[in-house]
Order: C-alpha cells, then sequence, then structure tokens
C-alpha cells in the first residue's frame, strides 16, 4: 500500500515521466530480490522458510500426507467440478471426535489433534476439493473483479475513492496470501469483510461514474 501511494504521488507531481517508468521498474526489481537475498540468508525469516517447505519437518510431513490422501481419491471428473460444497475434509478424515465436554473443560490435546486432522489450512486446496478447476476460476473471476474495481477506485479523483480504492488493494494482497495457510472464506469476519470491502469499492465506482 505505501509504494502504490507513493507511486501515485510522484506520477500526480509529475516526478515521474512515462519514459522513466522501465527504468524505476528494473531498479526497484533489482533492489528488491538483494534486499530479499539477505533476509533469507541472513535472518530468521530465511529459516522460518525453509522449514516451512522442508518435506522432513514434522508438521510438513503430517501436511503432505494429508493433502496426498485427500487428492489421491478424485477423479477426473472431481478435478473439474469437485467433490461438491461442504467440508469433505471433515466427512472424510475425521479420527478424533470433539464433543462439547471436551470444549467446555479445556481439553486442548483432543481439540487440537481434531483440527489437524480436520482442516485443510489452503483455501486454493479447499477450492479445488469442493468445487474443482471450475472452482478455481470462479474464484479468479471474483478476485480479479476486485483487484480492477479497486485500481479504478485508486485512479478517480476524489480523495476517499483513492482512500478506499488503495486499502482494497492492500486488503486483496493480504486476503490472498493468507488464503496459502488458513481456510479464509471459512473464517465469518474475513469473508463478511472480504464483501463489505467489494461494496464499497463498488459503490465508490458507481457514484463517481453518476
Amino acid at each position: 500500500m505505501a509504494v502504490i501511494y507513493i507511486w501515485q504521488w510522484l506520477r500526480s507531481r509529475e516526478i515521474i515521466r512515462a519514459s522513466q517508468i522501465w527504468k524505476i521498474i528494473s531498479v526497484s526489481g533489482a533492489s528488491l530480490i538483494i534486499l530479499l537475498f539477505i533476509t533469507l540468508k541472513f535472518t530468521p525469516v530465511g529459516t522460518f522458510l525453509r522449514s516451512s517447505f522442508d518435506p522432513n519437518y514434522s508438521s510438513n510431513q503430517i501436511r503432505l500426507d494429508f493433502v496426498a490422501r485427500l487428492i489421491a481419491p478424485m477423479t477426473n471428473t472431481d478435478a473439474l467440478v469437485g467433490k461438491g460444497l461442504g467440508d469433505v475434509v471433515v466427512q472424510n478424515f475425521r479420527v478424533t471426535d470433539v464433543s462439547g465436554v471436551d470444549i467446555a473443560t479445556g481439553n486442548a490435546q483432543e481439540v487440537q489433534l481434531s483440527k489437524d486432522s480436520t482442516l485443510v489450512d489452503n483455501q486454493y486446496l479447499k477450492t479445488f476439493v469442493e468445487m474443482g478447476l471450475v472452482g478455481l476460476l470462479i474464484f479468479a473471476w471474483i478476485y480479479w473483479r476486485f483487484w480492477k474495481s479497486a485500481f479504478q477506485a485508486l485512479t478517480q479523483p476524489t480523495p476517499y475513492a483513492n482512500i478506499i480504492g488503495l486499502w482494497g488493494i492492500g486488503f486483496l494482497i493480504a486476503f490472498l496470501i493468507q488464503a496459502f495457510f488458513v481456510d479464509i472464506w471459512d473464517v465469518f469476519p474475513t469473508n463478511a469483510l472480504f464483501w463489505i470491502v467489494a461494496g464499497l469499492l463498488s459503490a465508490v465506482n458507481t457514484r463517481i461514474r453518476n
């Protein structure tokens, strides 16, 4: 969001000319690569990321095994249209039942075991299993329309539209990244917030056009 704001500010004051755009992009890209290399090589962030993709890491072993057991039974038809809406993971892979007593008494171990055995922790994978390639394309279209509306609001002449557009871009990027690590659409607050921001973007663009 900060990068986009600074870029728009420089463009609006004609500090950046069209002929300089590719030069600036090249320099910024090279600087970002160098910064990323230093971060991964010499900071704890690199250690964390390497462990996240290490198949020998115990947590990753469990998740990779879970993903394999989830995708292996899928047919060609399932890959296109999915197995159907609903938490198919809970239906197929629940190995530990959690009762109200477990929750009320704070039996964290049973709850955690059940969670590890029933949640995908990846919205894209969950969408693929439930809705197949068709579902992924539908969500991609929704994200594209959201992204397009955010940039449209960002270029409007009114400050409040610019703020909502900038917020929309930042929100969507965070939403898409977080979806790799949690079933984001199943979390009610983030689900509701997505449509609230989308509605604001639509309202802003419609009001200005009219």
